[in-house]
């Protein structure tokens, strides 16, 4: 819902402008904001309220889906990645490997280009390499930890 201007009269003048002039600019930006986030929101399926940390995004302790367009570290509690190959490869690096933790990354991108998506687990091993390729639209998948290494538990096509 768009910010009203009669709401929020009293706010002070910003920087020297006039509140004439200052407060339509800053009620834009913010309703800019807003649609934004409302957007990004739509994206994370979360429950309960979202708040900002030093490590990422939290939900009572469950961030269950994240959509990225960009390299990527996964933060706890990240558990879903979905990679959009646009214009580029992009790598997905896994947390450390805690016992039990499971990970699903997925490319999303629809589209025949060649852009992959490379699973790294760093310096550890998933299934006895150290990455992973995701090379066609649709393909994901799941690995979980042992507290050593990771393990692949389930692929869906295209993972070489």
């Amino acid at each position: 819902m768009p910010i009203n201007l009669n709401l929020i009269k009293l706010v002070p003048p910003i920087g020297g402008q006039s509140s004439d002039k200052a407060l339509p600019d800053l009620i834009m930006n913010i309703n800019r904001l807003i649609e934004r986030l409302n957007v990004w929101n739509t994206q994370l399926k979360v429950k309960g309220p979202v708040f900002s940390t030093e490590d990422g995004l939290m939900s009572n302790g469950a961030l269950v889906q994240l959509a990225v367009v960009a390299n990527y570290t996964v933060l706890d509690p990240v558990q879903t990645v979905l990679v959009n190959t646009t214009g580029a490869n992009r790598t997905i690096t896994l947390p450390a490997a805690t016992q039990g933790r499971r990970v699903t990354v997925k490319k999303v991108r629809a589209d025949t280009s060649a852009y992959t998506v490379t699973v790294s687990a760093g310096s550890v091993y998933i299934d006895n390499q150290t990455n992973w390729k995701l090379t066609i639209s649709g393909s994901a998948m799941t690995v979980e930890a042992d507290g050593t290494n990771w393990h692949i538990i389930g692929i869906v096509n295209g993972v070489t």
